[in-house]
């Protein structure tokens, strides 16, 4: 082993515990994907990561994790991984081609969003706002921008009432980044979207 990254989490079950692990590799490094179930038990979770730990994202109640090697020019899925069953699996979820899932953030043990984002582009700095239930495998956009090209979702934060999205605004003549913006949505109104499988436009104009 040659180094271990601790992926913090915000599990009411501090008994969990995933790890983001660098090995010497036949012929290159490998980053590996373990995990500490409750038992205390270090159980490997996959090989062949990305060196990123953002893109893995314990369940508030520290049961599942959701994993997406995310990297760039490749369509990658999200895999959750049952730290209790100790079994993982590649979640079935449909996205228009050429666009894969990015950041993600679990909105309670059910509920996850994610970003889903085109796979490729000098300018793609993030995309639009999905969900999935692991409960169904139902999942859709919920949330996307009044400029969708020039106005891009790129992360979630969780605060005690409310979600933060975080998103890019791009300059109009050369296609740079020139600002971050930042919007907030309730668990309600999130939680409306998925019930009534409607839609939340952000407008660049009501962004912090």
């Amino acid at each position: 082993v040659m180094g271990a990254i601790p992926i913090p989490h915000n599990s009411e079950h501090q008994m969990t515990r995933a790890l983001l692990v660098k090995e010497q590799g036949a012929i290159y490094d490998d980053y590996v994907v373990y995990v500490q179930d409750f038992g205390g038990k270090t159980v490997e979770v996959m090989r062949n990561f990305t060196t990123d730990e953002k893109y893995i994202v314990p369940s508030p109640d520290g049961r599942h994790l959701i994993l997406n090697a995310f990297s760039w020019e490749v369509n990658t899925p999200i895999y959750l991984y049952d730290i209790v069953m100790k079994w993982r699996f590649e979640l079935p979820i449909d996205l228009p081609e050429d666009e894969t899932p990015s950041a993600m953030c679990w909105l309670d043990n059910r509920y996850f969003l994610f970003v889903c984002q085109f796979d490729h582009g000098t300018i793609v700095q993030g995309g639009d706002v999905y969900y999935y239930d692991i409960e169904t495998d139902k999942h859709g956009k919920i949330i996307e921008t009044d400029d969708p090209g020039m106005l891009q979702i790129n992360d979630f934060h969780r605060y005690d009432d409310f979600m933060l999205l975080t998103a890019t605004q791009l300059e109009e003549e050369h296609l740079d980044p020139v600002d971050d913006k930042y919007f907030t949505v309730t668990y309600d109104q999130i939680y409306d979207l998925i019930v009534k499988e409607s839609l939340l436009i952000l407008r660049s104009d009501e962004g912090m």
